[in-house]
């Protein structure tokens, strides 16, 4: 049985990465159109299931729609580090992300 889509919004670096997770330690490129999915050895992606809590985290960073696969996953981690802080609300957690089209907001 097919893993059903749901509808966010990823919150990214100027540079197309997680704008809180460095690529060196298991952060990922997200390209808009393309399946993204978590490095070997690392945690699920986080996403924001609203956009006004994602306009809360953003500071200068790009928020883009986008549709992701939920992970039964419960906590984040890198290769390099378990992250057992507290996640803003509304943040999900996802086993695959994809980025729908165009910012919705430019970062400064």
């Amino acid at each position: 049985m097919a893993t059903r889509r749901k509808k966010g919004y990823k919150v990214i670096d100027r540079y197309g990465y997680s704008c809180v997770m460095h690529q060196d330690v298991g952060g990922v490129k997200y390209i808009v159109g393309i399946k993204t999915r978590r490095q070997t050895g690392c945690g699920p992606l986080a996403v924001f299931s609203h956009k006004r809590v994602a306009i809360g985290f953003a500071d200068s960073n790009r928020i883009f729609r986008c549709s992701y696969v939920p992970s039964t996953d419960t906590d984040l981690w890198t290769i390099a580090t378990f992250c057992h802080r507290e996640l803003p609300s509304k943040t999900v957690l996802a086993d695959e992300v994809t980025i729908l089209g165009e910012s919705i907001r430019e970062g400064a």
